[in-house]
Order: structure tokens, then C-alpha cells, then sequence
């Protein structure tokens, strides 16, 4: 196992419980790896790697592991000079994390439904744009389009 991987499996086993979510901070790409990560030798691919063998460890472990992308404006915001607080970090990554979660959840109560974008706009009454991003995650679910989502996948899984 690679130490990194074993490092954090560590570090999850100290300050969570199997079933918690467990972030695992990913850069969003190649420019953002380069310009933001001190040098250590490290590739990105390897870095990919490295996070895709730490989300298997600890889904393995029954944590619920929760890849936080990080571009360079988030990376600003997470480590600028007046954010740099644990506190910053940790609603950082819990914002990230519940964005994300959210939109996943919706995405997958609309394809459960089995109507077409445009349908579920209609009833919520929204633009269809709207719905493609709440489910791309693009922007927060509202609470209220998130309940009537479920109450809707519901009824349909019921009848069927």
C-alpha cells in the first residue's frame, strides 16, 4: 500500500467512524497540480492514482470517501492568507463535500423517475437549465426542489 494511502487510512481510522464521510482533496486538473503543489517529484497522473488507491482503501475500510476537487481560486480560498484557519478549511471541504453529495442524490432521484429533464423542470417550475445544474452540481439544490424530488421519485417507484 502506498504510504500516503496508508497514511490517510491512518489518520480516517483516528477521526472517524466507518460510515462517516471522509474528504480526500483531488487538484482539479494538471495546470492546477502544477501551479499549486510543491514540488516532491510527484506527477499528476500519480497523484490521480494515489487518490483513486486512498478512495478504494477507505471504501474498503467502510468509510465513505468524498473526493474534494481543488482548483487554484479554491485553492486561494482555502489557503489565502487570511483564510488560512482550520476553520476555513473544514467549512471549505464541508461545503465542497455537501454541494457535492447533493447534487448526486438529485441527479440520481431525477434518473430514478424516469422522466426527461424538461418534465421535472415543469413540475418544480424551473427552467430545465436549472435542474442540469443542480445535477451537474453547478449550484446548491434547494431544500425544498431536493424534497420535492424525493416525494416525486417516490410516488413514481411506488406505482411501478
Amino acid at each position: 500500500m502506498n504510504p500516503i494511502v496508508k497514511a490517510a487510512l491512518e489518520v480516517a481510522r483516528e477521526k472517524a467512524q466507518p460510515g462517516d464521510i471522509v474528504p480526500v482533496v483531488k487538484y482539479a486538473n494538471e495546470k492546477a497540480f502544477q501551479n499549486l503543489r510543491n514540488p516532491d517529484g510527484m506527477k499528476y497522473a500519480d497523484h490521480c492514482a494515489v487518490v483513486s488507491e486512498t478512495v478504494d482503501a477507505l471504501s474498503a475500510a467502510g468509510f465513505v470517501a468524498a473526493v474534494v476537487e481543488i482548483n487554484s481560486i479554491d485553492y486561494k480560498k482555502w489557503l489565502g492568507e487570511d483564510l488560512n484557519t482550520p476553520a476555513s478549511r473544514a467549512r471549505f471541504i464541508s461545503e465542497t463535500i455537501h454541494k457535492k453529495i447533493s447534487a448526486k442524490e438529485f441527479s440520481d432521484l431525477v434518473i430514478s423517475t424516469g422522466l426527461r429533464r424538461s418534465k421535472i423542470a415543469e413540475i418544480m417550475g424551473v427552467n430545465p437549465a436549472t435542474v442540469y445544474r443542480w445535477m451537474k452540481g453547478d449550484v446548491p439544490v434547494p431544500k425544498l426542489a431536493m424534497e420535492k424530488i424525493r416525494e416525486l421519485s417516490r410516488k413514481i417507484n411506488e406505482t411501478i
